[in-house]
């Protein structure tokens, strides 16, 4: 039995533990998105809103990473469905508030970062040179509005 349990830890250990998306500081995405482009990653980043795109910042970073659902990109096909828990509906109406004196809203953010062509870009104008494509909200932390 115990031999049985390692013998299958040895052969199929690496493939779950690769399952998983590596958690990557936002700052290390933001400084080197060509190594994590087209890969899956986690980070934990806080969720600042507009008009025009929703954004994840992190303190200490330089810049700010652009976040799209799968749903909101045209043309995309296959990828993993997001999962639509309490944490994901906590994020819609946090991403939702674009007033000034919202509540300060982070999570970890779970999807495929996206990184442009030569000439190309993502979101407003195409300004932004990757984007993550989230499919899960995770770790929820939503501090109320400083007055």
């Amino acid at each position: 039995m115990i031999r049985s349990l390692v013998l299958s830890l040895i052969l199929f250990g690496p493939a779950m533990a690769a399952e998983r998306p590596a958690v990557v500081h936002l700052c290390k995405v933001l400084a080197t998105p060509a190594r994590y482009a087209g890969t899956e990653v986690t980070v934990h980043a806080t969720v600042q809103s507009s008009m025009h795109g929703t954004y994840l910042s992190q303190a200490g970073c330089d810049g700010v990473l652009l976040m799209a659902l799968p749903a909101e990109i045209p043309n995309r096909k296959g990828g993993p469905e997001v999962e639509q828990d309490s944490s994901f509906k906590a994020f819609e109406r946090a991403r939702s508030d674009y007033r000034l004196d919202a509540p300060k809203f982070s999570a970890s953010f779970t999807g495929e970062l996206e990184y442009a062509k030569h000439g190309k870009g993502f979101g407003y104008y195409g300004r932004n040179k990757t984007r993550l494509v989230v499919y899960k909200v995770a770790d929820v932390d939503q501090q109320p509005a400083k007055p």
